[in-house]
């Protein structure tokens, strides 16, 4: 009894300084770094207690409600040793201080990795190969979307169609296009329809950071995934009133490229400008994040015609912690593209609008956490000839439920994950010119002009009859599976990850896929460490409905395809040089079965033709892709990626990919590598910042099996700038520095050299 009492009175002494009978004080300063320059973004908290803040971007913090008498502040940032600072606070007074950091935080040592395996780890510590984009690297260069900068991460490649606002298509370890599962928070992103992304959707203002995991990941994220997965994390409010504006406007600074010397059209000048508005607000339990941004390109040919390109996006952001235990998320996100070609070989019009909601919240009871998350995408793609005003269109949607549940056990040092992922697809296309019936013919002989020599060759392709009409459809797909993942800590040194994830499709019936993985510290000295990984996994792409049921000749769909299966295996080191930097250096090799592509080869290399009775013309004779099987493949390579800081003021950062595609050569190059070098200045409270980027791609081949090699090529950029205390920054980019002429597809000849100046501030 007496026990009890002592109990209770404590309890009611530790809520008196909340009712007035205890004085408290308040506590204000400003943190800096080892530089002297403010510093945003640092948590400051007194020790043995809940109450925190978070310091602005001028450095400021405001503390109150603190107990008089000595407090111990705890001081943490994401890229310097925490500090612990002793604070003399006075009844009803308020106590002034200014807080410096006085050493860096080793490369990455405090950062976690989430999308790899659902678990806060850091990267040694996940078996599959992954690359981490910090949030800095992202809004200090000049990219109009997420998928522009990937090109930097080993074992990934970004093709263009085209300049600025053109589409981007995305190969992880060669398997490109609809491969890879995109994110935003989590949030899926891929379009019901094609199941690829709309790059120009996801813009890097909002970005905080990125996680790129290489390798088949379906035994967690399901029929998406068997690329890889690229997970885009967003912003998050600081306390009180912030906001930032970003203008960039992009010149033309290249030699002209005639329409003689190129295939179709000749090399566009840019001129191009990007704007961004972000605003936010943050208190105790609620935070609110708006963005708007605004985009445009003019790409002018020798040709008179030009290509335009406008796109806007807005998004909002709602936080809620609604108790200690419950938290709450809702994003909406509104996006348009348009693009009016003039310049193509049929000159169109474009357009395109998307439309994402999610809800997502999370509960941590006991002995677990809940997490679930509810959201829709809305695609709605027009394309209009601009000579006959003939459209093509699709709207589709995806609704997504997914739910997991983590099961902590202690006493093992592990974790049990499971887990629902379902999602239901729906597609409204409509043609109102397209080849509504084909029938194979066999090989036989065409005439096919050359447009730059102005020959006619006769060739041996396969050709098809087929007929005009109008087709209005629409199409469903769903799909739902179990997901489980396990992970233990065998002891300091060796962890394992053991998964699978069983799917149920509407179209191919039930799969399993496993994974399984290993990480062990081989040794530890003075923070040099090194870790082997080993890792298994297996994956699964089942065809898209476009695949499936498409009429459009830039892709005839075929609904007797087969889902593509794929079996990898990494064996990698990561090794960390204590406050130096690190280095990851992985081999996979990866089999393929019932290889997914659009092939425009055919079984002659001259590709599929269709003939089809017009009233006007007689004869159209028109070239087309077919969606197939390919059949099996067996890709191996080497990555390797590395960030090094001699000087805490200089940082390279390099990756290199080797890359045997087997007998299959499309879009790939065995060898590429690049590096860069950032170093800055400070000057007082200010900062000069200059960087260069080599990137250079080998030899190589397009979607066509070594028919029409690529040469191979390397790009530099560079960047200069200066920063004003934090709150002021204007930056010089130089793109392409040696106009280099290269080409990637038939008829788009990429950028030549472009500068871009850009100013951003913060308020």
């Amino acid at each position: 009894m007496k026990k009890l009492f002592w109990i209770v009175l404590s309890c009611t002494f530790i809520f008196l300084p909340n009712s007035g009978l205890f004085a408290s004080g308040t506590i204000t300063g400003k943190v800096l770094d080892i530089d002297g320059n403010v510093l945003s973004g640092v948590n400051i908290r007194i020790k043995g207690t809940d109450l925190g803040t978070v310091s602005r971007t001028d450095g400021k913090f405001f503390l109150s409600g603190s107990l008089s008498g000595t407090q111990t502040l705890i001081i943490s940032h994401i890229l310097f040793i925490t500090e612990e600072v002793s604070v003399n606070v006075k009844d009803d007074s308020t106590i002034d201080i200014i807080i410096k950091f006085t050493q860096e935080r080793s490369f990455y040592l405090s950062e976690v990795v989430v999308t790899a395996t659902k678990f806060n780890t850091e990267p040694e510590k996940v078996p599959q190969t992954i690359t981490l984009i910090p949030g800095e690297e992202v809004e200090k260069g000049h990219f109009y979307n997420v998928g522009e900068m990937l090109d930097y991460v080993p074992g990934v490649r970004i093709v263009r169609s085209g300049t600025v606002g053109a589409s981007i298509g995305v190969s992880i370890r060669s398997l490109y296009g609809s491969k890879s599962l995109i994110l935003i928070d989590g949030k899926p992103l891929n379009d019901a329809w094609e199941g690829g992304v709309n790059w120009n959707t996801v813009p890097t203002a909002m970005v905080e950071r990125i996680e790129v995991v290489r390798g088949p990941s379906s035994a967690l994220y399901g029929s998406q995934a068997t690329g890889g997965v690229i997970n885009v994390f967003t912003k998050s409010p600081l306390p009180g009133f912030h906001g930032w504006v970003s203008a960039g406007y992009e010149m033309n600074g290249s030699r002209k490229i005639s329409d003689a010397d190129a295939d179709g059209y000749g090399r566009a000048g840019i001129n191009a400008s990007n704007f961004q508005l972000n605003g936010s607000y943050k208190s105790d339990n609620t935070s609110h994040l708006v963005s708007f941004g605004l985009r445009n390109s003019d790409q002018s040919f020798p040709s008179p015609y030009k290509n335009k390109w406008n796109n806007y996006d807005i998004k909002y952001k709602l936080n809620h912690l609604f108790s200690e235990k419950m938290t709450s998320n809702l994003n909406i996100d509104i996006h348009n593209d348009n693009w009016r070609n003039e310049a193509e070989d049929i000159p169109a019009e474009d357009n395109n609008n998307f439309f994402a909601a999610d809800f997502f919240t999370k509960y941590q009871g006991k002995p677990g956490i809940f997490s679930g998350r509810i959201y829709m995408n809305y695609t709605n793609n027009t394309n209009k000839v601009i000579s006959t005003d003939l459209k093509t269109g699709s709207k589709s949607y995806r609704l997504g439920l997914i739910t997991d549940y983590t099961l902590p056990f202690t006493a093992r040092n592990a974790s049990l994950k499971l887990g629902l992922d379902s999602y239901l697809d729906y597609a409204d296309v409509n043609y109102e010119k397209a080849v509504v019936d084909m029938t194979y013919l066999g090989v036989s002989t065409i005439n096919i002009y050359d447009k730059k020599t102005g020959q006619i060759d006769q060739e041996q392709a396969d050709t098809f009859s087929g007929t005009y009409g109008s087709n209005a459809q629409e199409y469903n797909l769903n799909n739902a599976a179990l997901f489980a993942q396990y992970n233990q800590n065998i002891t300091n040194r060796l962890n394992i990850v053991i998964g699978g994830r069983f799917d149920i499709h509407s179209e191919f019936g039930s799969i399993f896929n496993p994974k399984a993985g290993i990480t062990f510290e081989v040794f530890d000295i003075h923070n040099f460490t090194t870790n082997l990984k080993l890792n298994y996994g297996a994956g699964f792409r089942a065809p898209t409905m476009r695949a499936l049921f498409s009429k459009s000749l830039g892709g005839y769909g075929d609904p007797n395809l087969s889902p593509e299966k794929t079996n990898n295996f990494d064996i990698g080191i990561f090794e960390r040089f204590g406050n130096f930097g690190f280095l990851e250096l992985t081999y996979f090799k990866m089999d393929v079965e019932d290889l997914l592509i659009n092939d425009k080869q055919g079984s002659t290399g001259e590709g599929y033709w269709v003939f089809i009775p017009d009233n006007q013309s007689g004869i159209d004779t028109l070239s087309f892709r077919q969606r197939k099987n390919l059949g099996d493949y067996s890709p191996s390579g080497w990555e390797l990626g590395f960030k090094i800081k001699p000087h805490r003021q200089i940082t390279l950062t390099g990756a290199y990919s080797y890359l045997d595609p087997g007998d299959f050569t499309f879009q790939t190059s065995k060898n590429r590598y690049n590096i860069s070098i950032n170093a800055y200045q400070p000057a007082g409270k200010n900062k000069f910042e200059a960087e260069i980027l080599y990137n250079y791609t080998g030899d190589g081949y397009y979607f066509d099996f070594k028919r029409n090699p690529f040469d191979s090529y390397a790009v530099t950029d560079g960047r200069i700038a200066f920063d004003f205390q934090n709150l002021f920054r204007i930056s010089l980019h130089g793109k392409n520095l040696t106009d280099k002429k290269y080409r990637l597809s038939y008829n788009a000849w990429q950028p030549g050299r472009t500068f871009v100046i850009r100013i951003d501030t913060r308020f």
